[in-house]
């Protein structure tokens, strides 16, 4: 077995190892080996992640944490039944964070074309195999209410298109695809080492189910965690992104979005345009809310 694609880690139906195709360096894969299991899947690729966050947070060689953030990328492709699951640490921010970014999005959208990523590991293997196979306690914590948009119940009643037990959907008033939504922990998670595991399950699951709901017209959907301002993260209340594309065409638009809004070059949709897309929307999902959850309890203001 090629030391770039050796596994790290095996438990439960799910294994992280080196890519093949890195979308930045150092970063990890995540396999599915057990396919049909999906709330256990997701409570394994939890820990896992937990884990990755607790290890990329302890001292490297020159003292200083060996990421400072880091991005969960998930890219599901109907048309060929793949799904791609990377995450990629951040050692530094500032203008190296946003070329990271850039890299990932166009690795990702053009794999092994004109790639720079390395498969060379962040620290050292033996220590992050150590550190994998951890059993770190469980987040119990409630956190008090923010003060960022997500802990607004003004901004949420314009977004929220339907809630479920444990988080709120959203669609983006700033939307990067026709269809674009955030889903957000009720709790105040300012990044995701704060969020419950029935939470993250909960927002993986619904994520899931808007990307088969809409797999027809949009065959490509991303479900995107940023974890730090390192990685991207402008809002520090933990949201999944998912966001879907018609084709290749739509998706690699859809990717200079992503550079236009960290450039601030994304409009915001008006009040009313977004009202419109929000009850358009609602009735659409109709069957998966009654699945998922409920509409919105939360009352609009005049």
């Amino acid at each position: 077995m090629s030391s770039a694609t050796a596994s790290l880690y095996s438990d439960g139906g799910i294994e992280l190892r080196r890519p093949a195709s890195p979308l930045a360096s150092g970063a990890l894969e995540i396999r599915v080996l057990q396919p049909g299991q999906d709330e256990k899947i997701h409570e394994r690729i939890y820990l896992v992640l937990q884990n990755l966050a607790n290890y990329w947070r302890s001292p490297g060689p020159n003292a200083a944490p060996l990421a400072r953030a880091f991005f969960c990328l998930e890219r599901r492709d109907a048309v060929h039944s793949k799904i791609m699951r990377q995450v990629i640490p951040y050692p530094s921010g500032g203008l190296w964070g946003y070329l990271r970014q850039i890299q990932a999005v166009w690795n990702a959208n053009v794999p092994n074309f004109m790639s720079l990523a390395s498969s060379r590991l962040l620290g050292q293997q033996d220590s992050l195999e150590a550190a994998l196979r951890k059993n770190l306690p469980v987040n119990e914590e409630t956190a008090p209410s923010g003060s960022d948009p997500f802990c607004n119940d003004a901004q949420l009643a314009k977004q929220q298109v339907f809630e479920g037990r444990h988080v709120r959907v959203l669609f983006n008033f700033k939307p990067l695809s026709p269809l674009d939504f955030l889903i957000v922990t009720k709790d105040h998670c300012e990044t995701f080492d704060k969020v419950k595991q029935e939470a993250f399950v909960e927002a993986m699951r619904i994520g899931s189910s808007l990307s088969e709901h809409y797999k027809g017209r949009y065959p490509i959907s991303y479900l995107n965690h940023a974890n730090g301002k390192a990685a991207g993260q402008t809002v520090f209340h933990w949201h999944l992104h998912v966001t879907m594309a018609a084709g290749k065409v739509d998706e690699l638009w859809g990717s200079l979005k992503v550079i236009g809004k960290m450039l601030g070059l994304v409009k915001p949709l008006s009040d009313r345009a977004l009202e419109q897309c929000i009850d358009g929307l609602q009735k659409e999902l109709s069957d998966l809310i009654n699945t998922h959850g409920q509409p919105s309890t939360l009352k609009k203001s005049n």
